[in-house]
């Protein structure tokens, strides 16, 4: 299995446990919800100014009725001003009833959309840990086996030919320069494993072992 496959089946497999439409799909719910909100509660306010604004025309209307001589006084205007003012007021404070009532379940709205993206970033936390936990037991199982293929060099190097350890020192390193360009989370662990460190085990001319988890360079092997 090459460093690459081992990143995403370590991302496929934090993925697998977690299901995130449900969370998205409650905020998406929402945020739609809330936009219907404000929509209704602009046409609240348009229907609030149109009526504020007949009661306005009426006012105008009684004062200048109230200006004509009482031979000239129009009873349909004061009908007018005595039914219909009333209506408009009554209308006004149920549209402002509502009006409230609609900000108040803007509020309780946004809070609930608050709490269902702190849950999805929470799921997200938990995906990112679990990745990092896939990718660090696999990072452990491919530094213990390279350890391990130094130790098998180390041995043969007393039997085999100058050849046939540069074989392997040469299998060896294709894997490590692999590691390298295919695995950021092995790439991004700087104070495990130094570029230089990389060169130089590339270059089959540094051994490592493991110590204390630790990957440091040890002695120059000596040559056969």
């Amino acid at each position: 299995m090459t460093s690459e496959n081992l990143n995403i089946s370590a991302i496929q497999h934090a993925l697998a446990n977690f299901d995130l439409s449900p969370e998205r799909e409650q905020i998406a719910e929402l945020l739609a919800t809330q936009d219907h909100d404000r929509e209704a509660i602009e046409r609240a306010d348009s229907k609030i100014s149109d009526l504020r604004a007949e009661i306005t025309r009426l006012r105008e209307a009684q004062g200048h009725d109230e200006r004509l001589t009482g031979a000239l006084r129009s009873g349909d205007v004061l009908d007018e001003i005595e039914t219909d003012t009333p209506k408009l007021r009554a209308q006004i404070d149920q549209l402002n009833s509502s009006r409230t009532k609609i900000e108040n379940d803007m509020r309780e709205r946004s809070l609930q959309i608050g709490a269902a993206k702190d849950r999805l970033r929470a799921r997200l936390s938990e995906i990112g840990a679990e990745a990092i936990h896939t990718l660090e037991i696999e990072a452990i199982e491919v530094i213990a086996n390279l350890a391990s293929v130094y130790a098998d060099i180390e041995v043969l190097r007393h039997s085999i030919s100058a050849r046939g350890a540069a074989n392997l020192s040469l299998r060896l390193s294709l894997v490590l320069k692999e590691t390298w360009l295919h695995w950021p989370h092995v790439r991004n662990k700087s104070e495990q494993v130094s570029p230089e460190l990389l060169t130089a085990l590339a270059a089959g001319t540094e051994p490592i072992v493991l110590s204390g988890g630790r990957i440091e360079k040890s002695a120059r092997l000596p040559s056969p």
